[in-house]
């Protein structure tokens, strides 16, 4: 098929090539727009905290450089310097970009980690399966000071719930 000498394909009339020219122009300017609202300030991308510096400021702090050193100074009995360490990553969450994404699931499995520890540094039991293998050793005060413990400090142990609680008490009368 040959072509129009005016250069332009004639399935589309000239004045539907500028209304479509004039619709690409404005969606173009659209795009630049909000690519404008969302484009990040050069100053804060440079002085945006990253991972690596993160990790460098506080391991010289506390000598905890990650989640996996925050664990391993928790079964050395640092209880305390982990503690130290994770309010500063709360105080300062802002500078601790590899947190963000899951920052609340996060912080929730770091506070329920000390307090686990913090039950083992006092009653050498963590978790429900040790109060159970306690009164299977016939160690029933131990068991039932663990489990007072919690009742006592509610708040420190948001995964216990009251039916958890009921069953842990019925286990403990039973003995």
């Amino acid at each position: 098929m040959p072509r129009p000498r005016n250069g332009c394909d004639s399935r589309y009339p000239l004045h539907i090539l500028i209304y479509k020219l004039i619709l690409l122009y404005v969606w173009k300017k659209q795009l630049d727009k909000e690519g404008e609202k969302q484009a990040p300030d050069n100053e804060k991308i440079e002085n945006a905290p990253t991972k690596k510096t993160a990790q460098q400021e506080l391991h010289k702090k506390f000598g905890i450089i990650n989640t996996a050193a925050f664990r391993e100074a928790l079964q050395q009995g640092n209880t305390n310097t982990a503690k130290e360490w994770l309010q500063y990553i709360v105080n300062n969450q802002e500078k601790f970009p590899q947190y963000q994404a899951t920052w609340d699931n996060w912080l929730k499995d770091r506070w329920q980690e000390i307090s686990q520890q913090e039950l083992f540094d006092k009653f050498g039991m963590r978790k429900t399966n040790d109060f159970c293998q306690a009164i299977r050793e016939g160690k029933v005060n131990k068991a039932k000071e663990w489990l007072q413990y919690i009742i006592d400090n509610r708040d420190q142990f948001p995964q216990y719930n009251d039916s958890w609680l009921e069953d842990r008490q019925k286990e403990l009368e039973q003995a």
